[in-house]
């Protein structure tokens, strides 16, 4: 029993790491959006689908884990069009040697050409060292079905959305990533049993008849809100201004700031105004008002370190997503960060989008940390 018990503990360690990335894509969930588990694909949301690998080791040219995720999405039931960006989430490292190792830039010619490199040196070694009774390995099965003349249309097209997000975080990191980020509102010591709940709660989202694996935003967030009211701990009110009327030269100094210039390059004039007066109320907030809480100063740097994350992670998908018109594009995906709910501020029961919007705005005027709402689009 013991051999047995051992045998099945990587296949279990798989399932809950396919957990915890199902739970962390549940946060990053809008209104109306829903999370995919083993239906699609291992973990699917409305325009992305992700094959979760959780091995040690590199992965390499050769490697099963990158061509049989390949081969996964080559299948005639698997409708590439759907998604925006297809990614294999892997705990595996990339050697910078390795083919493999700039895939991320490499438009879908250039990636095409690494798979024919790849499959003609590893038909060359087979045919080299073995003798004709010797049955085809796996992976040049999977290398002959990929390459073939008649799935070429489909290959480029999911070449052209194939992102490697390798060295991701292995399960302990990763559990302890999102109780980190997301639970910050629970009582220190109910942490992990909030994380337990959670995951608990995506593992029996299956329907009842077993059909769909599924987990929708209003169910999550009802689960969160029931989970914070025995988890959670007392907040204070979060500070705000008494006072939102500000003088015309105030506005007016703000106009020539590099938060504006960069409203200005995307054409969303009539957003400049109301963005300025968040970015006043802010550091006003920020200057006058926190002090008085005796609000630790990295519980504000946490608070923008967060934000800056959740924007960079938001910015590389636009992009990834963005092959038409840039700046309705760009218009687009400033509308969506402006009106998405702000993270947790360590302390305060919860913080007001206003606070969000100029923090992002302050950040925005930071010429060093190279943030711009203005999209790069994807031609590949």
């Amino acid at each position: 029993m013991q051999n047995s018990a051992n045998s099945s503990l990587p296949s279990t360690k798989a399932v809950v790491y396919q957990l915890c990335v199902a739970l962390e894509k549940c946060f990053l969930m809008d209104e109306g959006e829903s999370i995919f588990i083993e239906h699609y694909g291992d973990v699917t949301s409305e325009n992305e689908q992700v094959e979760v690998k959780n091995y040690t080791g590199n992965l390499t040219a050769g490697h099963e884990n990158f061509w049989k995720t390949i081969y996964n999405w080559m299948s005639p039931s698997f409708d590439a069009d759907k998604y925006s960006v297809l990614v294999l989430h892997t705990t595996q490292s990339i050697d910078q040697s390795s083919p493999l190792s700039s895939w991320n830039e490499l438009t879908t010619p250039e990636k095409k050409e690494i798979l024919l490199k790849i499959n003609k040196s590893r038909k060359e070694r087979h045919y080299k060292d073995q003798d004709d009774n010797i049955k085809i390995p796996k992976i040049l099965k999977y290398q002959r079905e990929i390459l073939s003349a008649v799935n070429k249309g489909k290959l480029n097209n999911i070449l052209g959305k194939f992102f490697i997000a390798s060295n991701s975080p292995d399960l302990p990191k990763l559990y302890s990533r999102i109780k980190g980020k997301y639970l910050k509102w629970t009582l220190r010591n109910k942490t992990d049993d909030c994380m337990d709940s959670l995951l608990g709660f995506i593992a029996q989202a299956k329907n009842s008849d077993q059909s769909q694996w599924v987990i929708n935003y209003q169910d999550f967030s009802k689960k969160v809100r029931e989970l914070n009211d025995v988890y959670g701990h007392g907040t204070l009110i979060f500070p705000r201004l008494k006072d939102k009327n500000f003088s015309t030269d105030e506005i007016k100094n703000c106009k020539p700031l590099l938060f504006v210039k960069k409203i200005e390059e995307i054409e969303h004039h009539s957003e400049i105004e109301p963005a300025i007066r968040h970015y006043l109320e802010t550091q006003k907030i920020i200057e006058q008002e926190l002090k008085k809480y005796e609000s630790p100063p990295h519980r504000l740097d946490n608070f923008s370190q967060e934000l800056r994350d959740s924007f960079d992670n938001n910015y590389r998908i636009a992009c990834a997503k963005c092959t038409k018109d840039v700046i309705s594009s760009s218009q687009d995906f400033y509308n969506e960060r402006i009106l998405e709910p702000a993270p947790v501020f360590d302390g305060y029961q919860s913080t007001p989008i206003n606070f969000k919007n100029g923090m992002l705005h302050i950040q925005m005027d930071d010429e060093e940390l190279a943030m711009q709402w203005k999209l790069k689009g994807n031609n590949g």
